[in-house]
């Protein structure tokens, strides 16, 4: 979270240049290397003994959701961006 906070600042401020892209883009992928991982690593944790075989007898369901969820992510976050973006372009926002 704080990864993309830095890239909407700083796009925000106009201050943003190419390096800056790259290096958050890098902090990004080493965050997801660790990000994926865990997640998969606690599914023992959140679900019961009993289910615990048709979890990991369906990984589909699992990759199923967590692939909705990077879906909407994708589709939401630009057009948050582009969103908040237009309010300050209207100084709704002056905060920035």
């Amino acid at each position: 979270m704080l990864q993309s906070l830095a890239l909407t600042w700083l796009a925000l401020n106009g201050t943003i240049n190419v390096w800056q892209i790259a290096l958050l883009g890098v902090l990004q992928g080493i965050i997801n290397a660790f990000d994926i991982p865990t997640r998969q690593a606690f599914l023992p944790e959140t679900v019961s003994k009993e289910n615990l075989g048709n979890a990991l007898a369906q990984p589909a369901v699992g990759i199923a959701l967590y692939s909705s969820l990077v879906s909407v992510s994708v589709m939401l976050g630009p057009a948050g961006s582009r969103f908040a973006s237009t309010l300050k372009k209207l100084t709704l926002i002056t905060d920035f």
